[in-house]
């Protein structure tokens, strides 16, 4: 277990500890609901931003069917998009 994960999973628990602070009750059966699902979507979550990244990558650089250059998807390009009017009081 990595020191990033446990320091980010002990964030969460202090912060739900801290809102019981503040007039919020949790029972039981919501607290281990907020363990089980700090523990799952840390482990989902970062999985999936690594392969969203790759996989992002991969096709930016190798057979993107997308076209990233503006000009070449669309022919012109609207200036106002790039700088927008500057409103002066009067």
């Amino acid at each position: 277990m990595s020191v990033a994960w446990f320091s980010e999973f002990v964030i969460r628990l202090v912060a739900v500890q801290r809102a019981g602070h503040y007039g919020y009750s949790f029972s039981v059966l919501h607290w281990l609901h907020i363990i089980l699902f700090t523990i799952w979507e840390s482990i989902t979550y970062r999985f999936l931003d690594t392969f969203f990244f790759f996989y992002g990558t991969i096709l930016y650089f190798v057979g993107s069917r997308t076209n990233w250059n503006k000009l070449t998807r669309n022919g012109t390009v609207n200036f106002e998009e790039i700088e927008p009017q500057k409103v002066i009081a009067q």
